[in-house]
Order: structure tokens, then sequence, then C-alpha cells
């Protein structure tokens, strides 16, 4: 199976099951020290936290890892910074 049907088959697998308002961004081939990654890319807490429980710690033989990102409900001042 190549990449790209890896991740066609990752998108069919698991975005028809998250919530309509959630989806998956972007699904990438990664690496780090424990070899190569499935990252799914979301946006926000909740549909990282739902795809979490859908996704299993291996797909297809590559470790899943989450990446979610998320608009923080503050702003940093200058002050703030170190």
């Amino acid at each position: 199976m190549t990449t790209e049907e890896i991740i066609n088959l990752a998108f069919a697998d698991f975005e028809p099951q998250l919530n309509p308002n959630a989806t998956i961004e972007d699904i990438k081939f990664g690496s780090d020290d424990g070899g190569k990654t499935l990252d799914f890319f979301v946006d926000g807490d909740i549909a990282a936290k739902t795809l979490r429980e859908l996704v299993p710690n291996t797909y297809n033989g590559y470790r899943t890892v989450i990446v979610y990102s998320y608009v923080p409900d503050y702003e940093l001042n200058d002050e703030d910074l170190l």
C-alpha cells in the first residue's frame, strides 16, 4: 500500500466518525526517536480528544500521533514574555 493510499484510508476511516463541527485538517507521515509515525492534525482540543479515542496506537504499521491547534482565550502582552 502506498503512503498516499494509507493517508486516504485514514481519512475515510476516521473523519466520518468525528463530530460534524470537527475535521481532520491534514494527515502526514513523520518520524521520531521511536520510528515512523502517522500524524493527524486537527483544530481544537475537543476534536483531538475524540480522535484519540478513535485512532489506535498503531495504524497500518505506523505509530499514530494526534496534533491539535487552538486559539487561546487570552493574549500575551510584552511584559508577560520572559
